[in-house]
């Protein structure tokens, strides 16, 4: 009896063993996985708190490598708490970095040694009523800032009330001594017309800028999700524009634009590059050229959405013909599948890496990598992954040595070069 006794506790105990022993596996499992994921984090991506140093300068940096380079990368948090798209930025010097937030907020942000940053708030743009949208995913707020010598250059979406729809508006505000003068700015620039609420499409709006001298500067224009009225003369939508922001006139340049979301104009060459958004897939770079149309919403290297149905290829929004650019400018490169493509950099002449020279450097958003496009006169040979950031590359911005600026739409700032 006793035995039999014992023999039945030891089988109750057993089983109690038996049910806790998944329980002890999954917390085990859990921690080891979390501190697992937490280091590999911290080693790859090792971003560096604001005004604060990382634990180990060496966690905050990682290596990317391509066919001529390998480049080292540094990760910096900007202290906004925007969603995506997140705002523009643009080098000052080498240690100083401009930057205005999506929702407005205007500040300077300065790298003080190996792994430190401050920051300086000066400001914020726009009214709260122009800015009250900014904050949900995908919605209005700023688009991109150009910094000239004695002004700054912001292009924001703006609600007219009057008109009752959503416009891109171009704002110039005098820059002084490292200081925007927000109570002196004036509006340059509206697009017309105004576009409901209700057919406003953010992400097809766009506004990216680029200087071509300190008088000048061009300016996108996507279609707004209204790509009927491009065709329109009178309509400034899915068209690039040449800005005198001295005298407030705009000089159309060409048009067929989609979702234009990276410009740059290269002054040694003389070259405008602009990259479009195409539907599922058709990805665009384009060498600009005046006069040209280049074919949104008529033509395209993509598709349709595998969700849409055959007949939202309609004239009055995506053109009919599919897979070719036949009677329109032709892209200079196109990516199938799409990559979310984004902004367009020029890597310098005077770069450290000496097989880059003169290439382009591009963005993505969908896949989150950075390409160099291998340049020959007009023509781009081949697109090469050099960085698998694995988040959304908003801006671009390279300095004389070669060091690349990306911003992200996580609002990280990363630095990548051979020796940084």
């Amino acid at each position: 009896m006793f035995n039999k006794k014992v023999n039945q506790r030891l089988f109750i105990y057993a089983l109690l063993i038996l049910a806790f022993i998944p329980l002890v596996y999954s917390i085990i499992v859990s921690e080891f996985t979390k501190d697992f994921l937490s280091n590999m984090r911290d080693a790859v991506v090792g971003e560096t708190t604001d005004s604060a140093p990382t634990t180990d300068p060496n966690e905050a940096r990682a290596t990317y490598s391509s066919a001529f380079a390998s480049l080292r990368a540094k990760s910096y948090r900007v202290p906004l708490a925007e969603v995506s798209p997140s705002g523009p930025f643009q080098l000052i010097d080498k240690d100083k970095i401009l930057i205005v937030g999506r929702c407005g907020d205007v500040m300077i942000f300065e790298l003080d040694g190996e792994s430190a940053s401050r920051h300086t708030h000066l400001g914020k743009i726009g009214q709260a009523a122009e800015m009250a949208e900014c904050g949900r995913s995908s919605g209005p707020g700023v688009k991109d800032m150009l910094l000239l010598n004695d002004s700054i250059l912001i292009s924001y979406i703006e609600f007219d009330e009057a008109e009752n729809g959503y416009r891109l508006v171009l704002y110039k505000y005098p820059w002084v001594g490292e200081r925007i003068q927000l109570e002196e700015g004036a509006k340059i620039f509206e697009s017309e017309p105004a576009v409901p609420r209700s057919a406003f499409v953010p992400i097809q709006s766009y506004g990216r800028l680029a200087k071509r001298n300190e008088d000048e500067a061009y300016l996108t224009l996507g279609d707004f999700g209204v790509p009927n009225l491009i065709e329109e003369d009178d309509s400034s939508l899915g068209k690039l524009f040449l800005i005198n922001h001295s005298d407030k006139s705009a000089q159309l340049i060409a048009r067929g634009f989609k979702s234009p979301g990276g410009l740059f104009y290269d002054a040694g060459s003389d070259q405008l590059w602009m990259t479009d958004h195409g539907p599922h897939g058709g990805d665009e770079l384009n060498l600009v050229r005046p006069g040209k149309h280049y074919g949104w919403p008529k033509v395209s290297y993509g598709n349709l959405y595998p969700w849409e149905p055959p007949w939202a290829a309609q004239p009055e929004y995506y053109g009919i013909e599919w897979g070719h650019h036949d009677g329109f400018e032709k892209p200079k490169y196109v990516f199938l599948p799409s990559i979310g493509i984004s902004q367009v950099h020029r890597y310098p002449t005077t770069g450290s890496i000496e097989k880059w020279r003169g290439d382009l450097i591009l963005g993505s958003l969908r896949n989150g990598t950075l390409y160099r496009l291998k340049r020959e006169g007009d023509e781009i040979v081949y697109a090469e992954p050099i960085a698998s950031i694995g988040e959304r590359i908003r801006d671009i911005d390279i300095d004389d040595q070669g060091k690349i600026w990306l911003k992200t739409d996580t609002n990280k700032l990363m630095a990548l070069c051979m020796h940084c």
